[in-house]
Order: structure tokens, then C-alpha cells, then sequence
């Protein structure tokens, strides 16, 4: 859409296309590749090497077009390696990284990724902890959703169907957040 308009494009991907995070998948395999072969393949001397040269180690993880670069070095480490990937999606891959959607943070701030908040909190007289809850943003929506949902004029106030629907949407919530279950064999 321009203006207001349709015009047809034979470029890019329907945004919330059924295929749109396989294609991002393929595409971005590169992104894997450069991460993998720059940084993700280092053993454990390269490690302790980097770190004696103040250089932090980092973690790559993604899914369709979102990432997170985790490192264990300085801020200034953390902006020279945004820009690195910066430069690679532009020279290789033809992208360009949103600035705006790209924050350099803490871990003990706390940061958003696939609708949870994943904080670390370090206590005294304690090991620090990860606590991984859903994001406020995500408790917004589910907010928005059941005052929706429950509204008066929905379902023509008939209880029963509008207590399937919303337990339909409660488990689905519920299970997305439950987090990982444990396969014992």
C-alpha cells in the first residue's frame, strides 16, 4: 500500500505471509553462516583469549527475522559487533537493520524477544537468576483480548460460547508461556 493505494509489487514478502518465515529462514541462513564462522565456532583457548584481550565471547539466536547477539563484553563491544552484522546484512544480504527496533542493553535490565521479558536478577548472598516471564506488551494483548472477548455485544451474551472462546484463547496463552517441558525417557 502507497497512499492509500494498492500498487503491485513482484519485491519482498507479504508481511504475515504463510510463507513469509520460511523464506526469512532461507534467506537469513547467511546471517547463521557469518555469526557461526566468525564467532560461534571457537573453542575453549579462543575463548579465553578473547576475553584476556577484553573482547567478549557472544551468543547468537534467532528466529525467522528476529535475533538477539548476546555478549559477555563491554558496550562498546556490543555496538562493534551490532555494526559488523549491520554491515554484513547491508554488503551480502542487501537489508538494512532498523535502528529504531535495535537496543543494546543489560541483562540486568531486562530486554523483550518473542513476546517474553528475560531479566537477570542477582540477589545478595546468591548465584543471579534468569527470570523469563511474558513480556508486558504480550499481558497487554491478552488483556485487550478477554475485555474484547467479554464485551457484551459479543457472542449476543450467550455465556456458553463466550466462555469456549475464551478458553480457547486462555490455553493457547497459557501454553506459548508455560515454557519448556522436560522429556524424561
Amino acid at each position: 500500500m502507497e497512499n492509500g493505494l494498492f500498487e503491485h509489487s513482484d519485491l519482498g514478502v507479504p508481511q504475515g505471509g504463510i510463507c513469509s518465515p520460511l523464506l526469512a529462514n532461507i534467506y537469513l541462513h547467511r546471517l547463521d553462516r557469518f555469526w557461526w564462522d566468525n564467532y560461534g565456532n571457537l573453542d575453549r583457548k579462543s575463548k579465553e583469549r578473547r576475553r584476556k584481550l577484553h573482547l567478549g565471547n557472544c551468543g547468537f539466536i534467532r528466529y525467522a527475522d528476529d535475533w538477539l547477539l548476546l555478549t559477555n563484553g563491554s558496550k562498546e563491544e556490543a555496538y562493534r559487533l551490532r555494526d559488523e552484522i549491520q554491515t554484513f546484512l547491508r554488503d551480502e544480504l542487501k537489508l538494512e537493520l532498523s535502528v529504531e527496533k535495535t537496543h543494546i542493553t543489560h541483562v540486568n535490565d531486562g530486554f523483550d524477544f518473542l513476546g517474553y521479558h528475560v531479566q537477570r536478577y542477582v540477589s545478595r548472598n546468591d548465584r543471579p537468576k534468569m527470570l523469563v516471564t511474558p513480556s508486558r506488551k504480550a499481558q497487554e494483548r491478552l488483556k485487550t483480548k478477554v475485555k474484547e472477548m467479554t464485551a457484551r455485544k459479543r457472542y449476543q451474551d450467550k455465556p456458553l460460547l463466550k466462555i469456549t472462546a475464551l478458553n480457547a484463547v486462555l490455553r493457547g496463552w497459557m501454553t506459548y508461556y508455560r515454557g519448556p517441558q522436560l522429556i524424561h525417557r
